[in-house]
């Protein structure tokens, strides 16, 4: 006698179902983390972003924990919520991951968006806080320089300007000097005073990222006990607006892409 014997569900066997002649679309996106819970039947919480729907919290393709959920539809209408590596994994496409890499790239960009202006504030603040200990950083490496060289003849490598006078009009090899011990003590001065002018400089105009750069190989090379911040520290409250703006991003990628056949 026969007997049907259903065969546990595993990884391998969603893929055969998923893939298996269906053609997939993407036609929806939203967020869901933090703290949630179930009202009159509706789930909620204030993490919930965009239009929740179906199965939330884990990926229904690998079972891994996710919040960016791709809610993805086939043509007999049946729809996943899966993770963005999914995406691709369920068809195997090329087309597939590069619709995933487009909506992945519009939703840094507009997170980057979010955060220049914040990073860029919190990090001239921390700057402000800490420029003394740039100055003196500084200041010390310059006094170490002249005491190494104050026996030799100093500023001897300024270049082929005074190279080109002493060779071939020694007459003037004095004015050579005094024309390079000007400029080298213009150099000095310019150089002790240098982190106060940058921040003068770029108070208009702060590129977090470039600048936290410019803070990171000066510590490193100075050997300084002391921490760069490397990213906005968002509140609570604007993180949750980061993610509403993140969502409208998405919305109109899911707008531009609805169509698209993931195959």
């Amino acid at each position: 006698m026969k007997q049907n014997v259903e065969l546990p569900r595993t990884r391998t066997t969603n893929i055969a179902d998923f893939k298996h002649g269906h053609v997939w679309r993407i036609v929806d996106v939203f967020s869901a983390s933090g703290h949630m819970y179930v009202e009159n039947g509706v789930l909620k919480g204030a993490g919930l972003v965009g239009n929740v729907q179906g199965h939330v919290g884990s990926c229904q393709f690998c079972g891994t924990f996710i919040i960016e959920h791709y809610v993805i539809q086939n043509e007999e209408g049946k729809r996943f919520n899966v993770g963005n590596q999914c995406v691709h994994q369920l068809t195997g496409s090329l087309k597939a991951k590069e619709v995933i890499k487009a909506f992945e790239s519009a939703k840094k960009k507009t997170m980057r968006e979010f955060e220049r202006p914040i990073y860029a504030q919190q990090l001239k603040q921390w700057f402000v806080e800490n420029i003394e200990k740039f100055n003196i950083a500084q200041n010390k490496s310059i006094d170490e320089l002249i005491e190494k060289t104050k026996n030799e003849e100093m500023y001897k490598d300024v270049g082929y300007f005074k190279y080109w006078v002493i060779q071939n009009k020694p007459y003037h090899e004095k004015w050579a000097d005094d024309y390079i011990e000007a400029k080298a003590k213009r150099s000095e001065e310019k150089t002790r005073n240098h982190w106060n002018s940058l921040l003068e400089k770029y108070k208009d105009h702060w590129s977090p990222w470039q600048m936290a750069k410019t803070f990171k190989d000066f510590v490193k090379s100075e050997n300084m006990d002391i921490k760069v911040p490397s990213s906005a520290n968002l509140t609570d409250e604007q993180k949750l607006q980061r993610s509403k703006v993140v969502q409208d991003t998405m919305n109109e990628m899911v707008k531009k892409y609805q169509d698209v056949k993931l195959v």
